[in-house]
């Protein structure tokens, strides 16, 4: 906040003597000085003689003091107590398109997509008043939260319906998980954050790249018998490598582990690189569709 004293002069300083001193001018009436600071409401530096995104310190102090030349001191403050409320007004429309309502629809929460899955349909008859809940998301996964309706302004926000803000904008939205969570998606009708009653579908899509590792340690394995309890493939696994299992029957479920909570599994049929079988954290449970071989 810059500091001033009120007073008056009979005209306004011209030529050099309006460019003398770089830390205090003086105009008719207001004197400004004029230290390094922020603007509270954007953060955009305020330093003498440069010109920012809010015009340049110099014109709007010319531009002032020469109206207030024409009004009493108390009407100078009441000049200055206005800029205030206007800056104020400013963050508060800003805060209003991070859209909170209070119904939602469907009443129950859902689990969130994996990961290579594809996009789940949330529901078909989501409104631009209505809220979604999604449950499970792992810190650090990339979704894409789309809505039928072009123009759907949609904004996430995490632990609550009124919790923090993740990410707001248009349909399709791109956002992270930053933290393993609850999310709560919120749909209207644009950034003000306007209400509507037509029906439209929304969905939810795990954008986040499927995990293919290119080093196999150790050799392949052949599957363990039904019933045989658990194997162990190996205790010098690192989180950068797969195994291969052989000779899977089709229709045969298996529970891969991991010593390290929380790592990552993608089984994945046929090579390295083949069809998604099923991902998640330790322990995953998955079923071999077909006889085969199987990379973890």
């Amino acid at each position: 906040m810059f500091s001033f004293q009120a007073g008056r002069r009979d005209s306004l300083p011209t030529g050099d003597k309006q460019k003398q001193g770089s830390s205090k001018r003086e105009f008719p009436s207001l004197r400004f000085s004029e230290p390094e600071s922020f603007h509270p409401a954007t953060g955009v530096s305020l330093i003498s003689g440069q010109c920012q995104a809010l015009n340049c310190m110099e014109e709007n102090a010319l531009y002032f003091s020469s109206i207030s030349t024409k009004i009493r001191p108390n009407g100078q403050w009441l000049l200055l107590v206005w800029l205030m409320l206007a800056f104020t007004t400013g963050v508060s429309q800003m805060a209003a398109a991070q859209c909170v309502n209070a119904t939602q629809f469907p009443t129950t929460a859902f689990t969130s997509p994996f990961k290579g899955t594809g996009s789940y349909t949330i529901t078909t008859g989501q409104t631009q008043n209505q809220f979604s809940q999604m449950t499970g998301a792992l810190a650090g996964n990339s979704y894409r939260s789309t809505a039928s309706i072009a123009g759907t302004f949609i904004t996430v926000r995490a632990g609550s319906a009124t919790g923090a803000w993740v990410a707001y904008g248009s349909t399709p939205l791109n956002w992270y998980a930053i933290a393993g969570d609850t999310y709560f998606i919120h749909y209207n009708t644009n950034s003000a954050c306007g209400t509507a009653n037509t029906l439209m579908t929304t969905t939810v899509e795990n954008t986040t790249p499927i995990c293919a590792n290119t080093v196999q340690y150790p050799g392949p394995f052949s599957s363990p018998n039904n019933n045989a309890g658990p194997y162990t493939i190996t205790t010098g696994q690192y989180q950068t490598e797969y195994n291969q299992m052989t000779g899977a029957l089709a229709g045969s479920t298996f529970q891969s582990k991991s010593s390290i909570a929380g790592t990552w599994i993608t089984v994945r049929a046929g090579t390295a690189t083949g069809a998604l079988v099923a991902n998640g954290s330790t322990p995953l449970n998955w079923t071999a569709s077909a006889g085969g071989t199987y990379f973890i």
